[in-house]
């Protein structure tokens, strides 16, 4: 541990890229919520018909985590001004 108390370079990194990849999954889950309670497109009729209702909703929320996950650290990467 450092004696200054101040992070490593390397962990300031990481932890910048860990909060803002939880603010991507959370933008994310938080966008398939609306989707499912809104029915929009009909999704919801969709999936609650379908027999494999929880890997249609597990796909949908891992697929909207990962993208909007490496959209909002790609973002964050490409505006950081350090």
């Amino acid at each position: 541990m450092p004696a200054s108390g101040r992070d490593k370079p390397e962990m300031k990194l990481l932890k910048f890229l860990a909060f803002h990849c939880l603010c991507g999954v959370a933008l994310g889950c938080a966008l398939v919520v609306a989707i499912l309670l809104t029915d929009m497109f009909g999704i919801t009729t969709l999936i609650a018909q379908a027999d494999a209702w929880v890997e249609a909703l597990l796909l949908l929320f891992v697929f909207f985590s990962v993208t909007f996950g490496s959209l909002v650290v790609g973002t964050a990467i490409m505006s950081h001004k350090d």
